[in-house]
C-alpha cells in the first residue's frame, strides 16, 4: 500500500510543500541537558566561537560588548569589512557548525523518516549554515540535492545562506592570494562551488595554509548578508527558493524569527498563495507579521520542533492525502 501510495503521489498529484528551517529549528531539534549537542541560537554564537578558535582576537572590547549583549548579527554589523578579520570568522563559523550531527531522536531525522514516502512533494529550503538537514536525510536513506535537480527522486535542499561545507575550488588545484582587502563585498565570483562531505575535509580546508586568502561560501551573519565568495551561487539559491515557494500550496516556516529586512525570506511567502504554518516556540515577532497583514492563511504553532514532529507529520500526510482524493474525483 505504500508503494502505491507513493505512486499516487509522484504521478498524479501536483501539490508542492515547501519547508523552511531557521536556527530555531536546528536549536529546537534535540532536548538534551548539559554540553550543547546542537548549533546554538545566534545570541551565544560568539562565545562558543571565540573560545574554541580565538577568532575575534583582533576585535576590541566594546564590540565583543555589543556581540554578548546585543546578539551575533548586532555585533557581526560593528566589524569592519576586512578579510583579516572576516575570513577567520566564516572559516571558525563552518567548523564549529558542522561539528554537529543527529541522533535518531533528532527532530530532522524523526520528521524526515515520517514523510520519506512523500518526499517527491517537498522542497526543503534552510537559512542554517549547518549540516543537521543532511546528516538527517542521510540516515534516513532519502537523497537530497542543492540545485534542486532531482530527477523524480528525493527532496531539493536550498541553503539560502551558503553552507558550512560549501568551498570555492581554485582551477586545476593553483593557490590563490588576494591579499589583504577591506571594504569588502563580494571579492570573487564565478569559482566552482564543492560540497565537501565531512567534518575533518572542512577542518582540513579551513586549516590549510594554501586556503589563507579564501573563506567558504556562507552568507555573513549580518544585517546585509554579504557574499564574499560566489554570491552568483547564493543568488541563484534564493531565486530558486522564491520559485519553488510560489509553485507551493503549503508553506511549514519552523524556527525562524520574521525580521522585515530579510526580504528574501519572506518576500515570496507574502506573495504566495499557500497556507502558511509557522512552529515557534515565541512567536512574538510572527503574530505582528499575521496581524499587521490580517492574513487568515497563516497558522501559528506555538511550540518548539522537537515536540511538534508528530504535528507535522500528519499535516502533511493529511494535506498531500487530500489532495490526492480530490484529483482523483
Amino acid at each position: 500500500m505504500l508503494l502505491v501510495f507513493y505512486f499516487m503521489i509522484h504521478r498524479i498529484d501536483k501539490q508542492m510543500i515547501t519547508i523552511l528551517f531557521g536556527a530555531g529549528a536546528s536549536y529546537g531539534s534535540e532536548e538534551k541537558a548539559g554540553i550543547p549537542t546542537l548549533p546554538p541560537l545566534g545570541k551565544d554564537l560568539f562565545g562558543f566561537l571565540d573560545d574554541r578558535y580565538g577568532c575575534f582576537s583582533t576585535i576590541n572590547d566594546n564590540i565583543k560588548k555589543v556581540f554578548v549583549e546585543d546578539g551575533f548579527e548586532a555585533g557581526m554589523a560593528n566589524v569592519s569589512n576586512d578579510s583579516l578579520i572576516l575570513y577567520p570568522i566564516q572559516r571558525a563559523m563552518a567548523c564549529f557548525l558542522s561539528d554537529f550531527d543527529v541522533t535518531t531522536e533528532n527532530a530532522y531525522f524523526r520528521l524526515f523518516r515520517q514523510i520519506k514516502l512523500l518526499i517527491p512533494n517537498i522542497t526543503l529550503a534552510t537559512l542554517n549554515y549547518d549540516l543537521l538537514i543532511e546528516r538527517a536525510l542521510e540516515r534516513n536513506n532519502i537523497f537530497y540535492d542543492y540545485n534542486d535537480n532531482r530527477n523524480g527522486r528525493g527532496c531539493g535542499l536550498i541553503k539560502l545562506h551558503g553552507s558550512s561545507n560549501f568551498i570555492p575550488k581554485i582551477p586545476n588545484g593553483n593557490k590563490i592570494v588576494i591579499g589583504h582587502a577591506s571594504g569588502l563585498n563580494t571579492v570573487m565570483d564565478g569559482l566552482e562551488t564543492h560540497s565537501l562531505a565531512t567534518y575533518q575535509e572542512i577542518f582540513d580546508w579551513c586549516h590549510n595554509p594554501d586556503n589563507s586568502s579564501l573563506a567558504p561560501i556562507l552568507s555573513v551573519y549580518n544585517h546585509e548578508k554579504q557574499n564574499l565568495f560566489n554570491d552568483s551561487i547564493i543568488k541563484m539559491f534564493q531565486s530558486k527558493y522564491k520559485e519553488r515557494i510560489l509553485e507551493s500550496n503549503l508553506i511549514i516556516v519552523i524556527g525562524v524569527e520574521y525580521l522585515s529586512h530579510d526580504k528574501h525570506v519572506w518576500e515570496p511567502i507574502e506573495q504566495s498563495n499557500a497556507q502558511i504554518v509557522c512552529v515557534n516556540p515565541y512567536p512574538r515577532s510572527l503574530t505582528e507579521w499575521k496581524k499587521c497583514r490580517k492574513d487568515r492563511r497563516v497558522k501559528i504553532i506555538e511550540k518548539g520542533f522537537y515536540n511538534v514532529v508528530n504535528q507535522l507529520g500528519c499535516l502533511i500526510r493529511c494535506f498531500l492525502k487530500k489532495s490526492i482524493n480530490h484529483s482523483l474525483n
